[in-house]
């Protein structure tokens, strides 16, 4: 379905939320990032096959170098390298900022190129890095849009709620996660 008959059948975007989107990083997006310990990166492969993958560090380990440019650090995890393998066929990714506690998130889409440690670019994004923070490379995100996202999903979701979380904690416990024993 196009996005011209999605907009006839269930509506269009309000003038107020149209201005929610802008093409560059502005001061409440730079603000945001660099309080947000948390972000989910999607990205998907040359077959369409998406994936969403969370990040986290000190709050601001995601760099703002200017309003159209952005420096994930990474560090060592899985080894899948989903992200990145996704990025060297296809190189957009969706970034979904996350401040706990914060209803608001916030949203940057754009495209992305991995730098390596051994990467002649690297001096160049070195000192952006958090200092005393080990990292094995980093996604430099050109960015295209950003968006601000009202607090209505979490508020609907208790997602910070502590009554809510410790519900859940108490009836709902996490099962083991698969390959673990023990």
């Amino acid at each position: 379905m196009t996005g011209d008959a999605l907009e006839r059948s269930l509506g269009s975007p309000s003038p107020r939320v149209r201005r929610k989107l802008s093409p560059v990083l502005h001061d409440w997006a730079i603000q945001f990032i660099a309080l947000s310990p948390f972000v989910v990166v999607a990205s998907a492969d040359s077959a369409g096959m998406v994936t969403a993958s969370p990040r986290g560090g000190e709050p601001g380990f995601v760099r703002v170098l200017d309003a159209h440019t952005l420096v994930l650090p990474e560090r060592s995890g899985n080894r899948l390298f989903q992200t990145f393998r996704n990025i060297d066929s296809q190189a957009g990714v969706g970034l979904l900022f996350l401040i706990p506690g914060v209803e608001e998130s916030a949203r940057v889409n754009g495209s992305a190129r991995v730098v390596l440690g051994d990467d002649p670019e690297w001096e160049r994004l070195e000192p952006h890095l958090l200092a005393g923070e080990s990292y094995l490379a980093a996604q430099v995100v050109e960015v295209s849009e950003v968006y601000y996202h009202c607090g209505r999903a979490p508020r609907f979701a208790g997602l910070w709620d502590i009554e809510t979380i410790e519900r859940h904690r108490a009836a709902r416990p996490i099962p083991k996660r698969p390959g673990r024993t023990g």
